[in-house]
């Protein structure tokens, strides 16, 4: 009875067994996990220095200066070579002398610190176009010599000062005494030193005005004051003599308004 007991409960115990095993019996392989299907979207990479597409510069243009308009230059007003004897105040002191020469003005100075003017008796003018020529002789550094514009008389005017060692400014001069409208510029575009010459420009309009040297602009100015009155030059030694200027080839044009632009500039430099 005990055998059979313990025969049942072997056959009992295999069943169970086989039960747990995989079909096909110990040697059956392993049911592989199903991998997922693709989702189709794939995961986007990040780039982080994207590359930026290479600009391509325009075609290089050549630089053409530009000149400076004129504003309106119109009508030659007035052209003095200075063969007329009588146009230009002359005299002769023991400071120097303002005389003339083969077509031309020369002051010459001839004491120490002295300041010589001369004027051009007529016409006056208001607004203008001016240019006229210089040549320094004799001179030293600081020596100053240049033109007189809008004046009254020999007290009274717009002084354009240039020195022999390349400066220029802008005075106001009132009963002998001057105000600085514009102070020292230093510039290349003026010819300096003894035997120099340059050509000088002056664009007047009512109370803008406008300079010139060698048909180049240095610099611009307003100034409410005058506004008309004659031509003139100077020369002025800022020690001992010699000094020696000449003028020439003196043209005036007057301004035709419908040419001015309505805003013209405001005072500049140049170097």
């Amino acid at each position: 009875m005990r055998s059979l007991l313990r025969w049942l409960g072997l056959l009992l115990l295999a069943g169970v067994v086989s039960a747990c095993l995989p079909a096909g019996g110990l040697n059956a392989p392993l049911a592989d996990t199903p991998t997922p299907p693709p989702t189709g979207t794939p995961t986007p990479t990040i780039v982080w220095f994207p590359p930026t597409p290479t600009r391509t510069p325009p075609p290089t243009q050549p630089f053409v200066p530009t000149p400076t308009p004129q504003l309106g230059k119109d009508q030659i007003l007035l052209e003095d070579d200075f063969s007329q004897r009588e146009a230009w105040v002359t005299t002769r002191t023991s400071a120097g002398s303002a005389a003339y020469g083969v077509d031309e003005l020369t002051l010459a100075v001839a004491s120490r610190r002295a300041y010589l003017v001369s004027l051009r008796r007529s016409p006056p003018f208001k607004d203008f176009y001016l240019e006229m020529s210089t040549r320094v002789s004799l001179c030293q550094a600081e020596d100053q010599y240049g033109l007189l514009l809008r004046a009254a008389d020999e007290w009274n005017y717009y002084r354009w000062v240039i020195t022999c060692d390349g400066r220029t400014r802008l005075e106001r001069v009132q009963q002998g005494a001057f105000v600085v409208v514009q102070d020292w510029l230093e510039s290349p575009r003026i010819q300096a030193g003894a035997l120099a010459e340059n050509r000088l420009g002056v664009w007047m309009f009512g109370r803008e005005m406008r300079f010139f040297v060698n048909d180049l602009e240095l610099f611009s100015a307003r100034d409410p004051v005058w506004d008309e009155g004659l031509v003139g030059v100077f020369v002025r030694a800022a020690g001992e003599p010699p000094l020696t200027v000449s003028f020439d080839d003196l043209l005036v044009w007057s301004l035709d308004r419908t040419q001015i632009p309505t805003s013209t500039p405001v005072p500049t430099t140049a170097p």
